[in-house]
């Protein structure tokens, strides 16, 4: 079993309240303008700074917390007044406002979750309506328009694979079994294999938990990107607790790392234009992933199910953005054996991609400077005319710019996270391939 420390998608929790992941904006400030519904039957802490010591770069950053959300996910999406109304999160308001349309902000929250974080985002009405877009029905916004920026899901270099991981770090100490697979065995499978980097999209919670694993992610040259503190759906939640999700996570980075992410992509793929105006406002980038590249880790299948899929990918073909998961031991091992399997195509001269981090393929550094919470001028956000094709429409659907060889098939409409058993992994991942069994069908590889 796992301990409260880890991710908790992979842990059904029921709540007494139909209206799930929505929290009550702040007492002490104005009024959100986003509705928001009773906050969920779970009782939150607050937390104090971890004993880690601070980057010497994280001086600079105006309105580190003192006081930290609950890094127990279970309890639900930021709701405590007192860190709602913080100055970290109201100077953050503050910037939103100036920018985003109002038309946007107020933009009704309709959208729930039958399980507090796990599982599928449930969308009421047309899910690509005028300030809606959805990104978990598969809408994306592909040019700037409204307030927002848009989504990034390609690499702009031809047969060049943007590798990302998503939900960590973790810890094998995290486990009741200790030798069951985590981050620093991801990262050494990474450095075996010509020295990989990948970005690693953190969780707040679980990098205030393990900020030396973030620390080790970094120093390995891997970038750091923000992936909410709670791992909470964004459709679900107010304007209030969307800044939150997202500068709670980058004042724990910044803490840690003394650098501040620029790019964030969100828990479950769910989010609409509010969002996405919300992401901007802060100064960031919002990295999916292309829809045929979803590795299916984080859906219950097998790994050989899963090195199968993403085994289709290793042909000539557009730059992308892959999806894959360090979410637990099960989704970790198959993180691991994509990656073996990669150096051992490499090893036989067969492979015909180039795998980097998000910002190497974008050709951007993937952070912005530390010199206070407001300084998220235009200047620090990317330039998208290399990277976003140009195009009338204000979303299109990614695979009608992949090659025919590659499967059109769209991922699972359900997003369920992992069900872990006692041992760590998933029913569904009885009797996986070992490592032998990927080199093994690597070597049989027809390119």
């Amino acid at each position: 079993m796992f301990t409260g420390k880890l991710l908790v998608r992979s842990v059904l929790v029921a709540l007494t309240t139909s209206s799930v992941g929505h929290a009550q904006s702040s007492p002490a400030t104005a009024p959100d303008p986003t509705p928001a519904a009773a906050a969920p039957k779970v009782t939150q802490t607050a937390q104090q700074n971890p004993a880690y010591p601070a980057a010497a770069g994280s001086a600079a950053y105006s309105f580190m917390p003192a006081i930290w959300p609950d890094p127990e996910q279970p309890r639900g999406p930021i709701n405590l007044p007192e860190l709602l109304s913080s100055a970290l999160v109201q100077d953050g308001m503050k910037r939103v406002r100036a920018v985003v349309p109002t038309s946007l902000l107020n933009v009704e929250v309709k959208s729930t979750q039958a399980v507090l974080g796990s599982g599928a985002v449930n969308y009421v009405g047309d899910t690509s309506a005028a300030g809606m877009c959805y990104g978990q029905a598969q809408c994306h916004r592909l040019t700037a328009a409204n307030g927002y920026q848009p989504d990034v899901q390609m690499c702009p270099g031809a047969n060049v694979w943007g590798l990302t991981f998503d939900d960590g770090p973790t810890d094998s100490a995290d486990n009741t079994n200790s030798s069951q697979l985590a981050t620093a065995d991801l990262v050494a499978a990474l450095a075996a294999a010509n020295n990989i980097k990948a970005t690693f999209f953190v969780v707040g919670s679980q990098s205030y938990w393990h900020p030396e694993i973030l620390k080790a992610l970094y120093d390995a040259g891997h970038e750091i990107a923000v992936h909410t503190w709670t791992h909470a759906a964004l459709t679900t939640l107010s304007n209030e607790q969307i800044v939150a999700e997202v500068l709670y996570t980058e004042a724990i980075i910044v803490r840690t790392l003394g650098v501040r992410p620029r790019f964030f992509r969100p828990a479950f793929g769910d989010i609409d234009d509010r969002g996405r105006a919300i992401l901007g406002a802060l100064g960031y980038t919002n990295i999916i992933w292309a829809d045929t590249k979803d590795s299916g880790d984080s859906h219950g299948q097998t790994l050989q199910q899963v090195v199968d899929n993403v085994k289709a990918w290793f042909v000539p073909q557009p730059g992308f953005i892959g999806l894959n998961h360090n979410i637990n031991p099960a989704t970790t091992e198959m993180s691991i054996e994509i990656v073996k399997l990669i150096q051992a195509v490499q090893t036989v001269g067969t492979f015909p991609l180039t795998v980097q981090a998000v910002g190497q393929c974008l050709g951007v550094s993937p952070y912005t400077p530390v010199t206070g919470a407001s300084a998220t001028t235009s200047s620090t956000r990317m330039s998208f005319s290399s990277i976003v094709p140009t195009t009338t429409t204000a979303f299109v659907d990614i695979t009608a710019t992949v090659p025919a060889t590659i499967s059109t098939q769209r991922p699972p409409t359900s997003t369920n996270r992992v069900s872990v058993g006692s041992a760590g992994q998933p029913a569904a991942v009885a009797g996986l391939v070992g490592v032998a069994g990927v080199l093994a069908v690597a070597a049989g590889l027809a390119l």
